[in-house]
């Protein structure tokens, strides 16, 4: 009998050390999920087919200039970094027509946001190509 009660007190034991290692793990936000809309700064209407670069991946707008950029999370049992570990991303983006831009964001530890919204991003026009004809 004392040694079933021993066996239970040790896997008692045993579990809530488990179970307070797994609460110690934290979610660190490498890149959060990105989202935007591309218009053309003339005309105000969106723009399909901007190359999006990131981090070696290639994201194409949509006919509605909507584009969406997956986020990246790690998770870490203990967090020595103490928010000192920096953390960035930078974007190219790029259209034949259109003036390349860069938007590029930083932080320290973890960005706080899991999704940024860039709700309208202006690209000029290199030419006048994209002006509505005068007929």
């Amino acid at each position: 009998m004392v040694r079933e009660i021993r066996n239970i007190m040790k896997f008692c034991y045993l579990l809530s050390i488990g179970f307070t290692l797994c609460s110690c793990a934290t979610v660190i936000i490498e890149r959060p999920e990105i989202r935007g809309t591309l218009y053309d700064a003339v005309i105000k209407r969106p723009i399909e087919g901007v190359s999006i670069y990131i981090d070696y991946e290639l994201i194409t707008s949509n006919e509605e200039g909507k584009f969406i950029i997956e986020g990246i999370t790690r998770k870490q049992v203990f967090n020595f970094e103490s928010g000192h570990d920096p953390k960035f991303y930078s974007i190219k983006l790029k259209h034949p027509k259109y003036d390349s831009i860069n938007i590029k964001k930083g932080t320290r530890g973890s960005f706080n946001q899991k999704v940024i919204v860039y709700d309208s991003i202006f690209l000029q026009p290199i030419d006048n190509t994209t002006l509505p004809s005068k007929h």
